[in-house]
């Protein structure tokens, strides 16, 4: 199959980002590096593919639930946030002491100064707000997929909690996953 009318309408431009319900995430994170313009192309092309292709096998991937909770799940977490909460500075000498560890890759949201009660409330809707959006885009491709001679199955390879070195810069992996079908 080929995707009708070729690439255009793939990507996200900035107009349908500045009004999706992640603009904010978008702008905070950085526009560029945001998992939105990755999972949402991966989106589009399968709801353009999958009705013609005949195929035995599709798959979609999406990595912005990883990613968003790998950097934002101390805010999302009741535990964690409450111990920022608590101590601000605690959070600023963990993040800044996890991106001395890792020396690479993007630094921990809220790292140059002691985190506010505003950027501590805004965090806390990262990981929530991006599942709902991964809920839309399975309506999405129920929309495409005929569930009649279809299987969908949902998966993720872990489930997330708080980091044990340092649990107000980062989230952590546990051994559950999801799977659905």
């Amino acid at each position: 199959p080929s995707i009708e009318g070729g690439l255009d309408g793939l990507l996200p431009d900035e107009a349908w980002l500045s009004q999706h319900p992640l603009a904010y995430q978008v702008e905070e994170y950085g526009s560029p590096f945001h998992p939105l313009r990755r999972d949402e192309p991966h989106t589009r092309v399968f709801e353009q593919l999958w009705p013609d292709s005949n195929a035995d096998l599709g798959l979609l991937y999406l990595n912005g639930p990883d990613q968003v909770s790998h950097i934002y799940w101390p805010y999302a977490d009741p535990d964690v946030a409450q111990s920022i909460r608590r101590d601000p500075q605690e959070h600023f000498r963990q993040v800044n002491a996890e991106r001395g560890q890792r020396n690479r890759g993007r630094a921990a949201p809220w790292s140059d100064a002691p985190i506010t009660p505003a950027q501590l409330e805004q965090g806390a809707r990262f990981v929530p707000d991006y599942y709902r959006y991964v809920d839309t885009v399975i309506g999405r491709l129920l929309e495409v997929i005929d569930l009649n001679d279809t299987t969908l199955l949902i998966c993720s390879d872990h489930g997330f909690k708080p980091s044990s070195g340092h649990p107000m810069a980062n989230g952590g992996h546990t051994n559950r996953a999801a799977v659905l079908f």
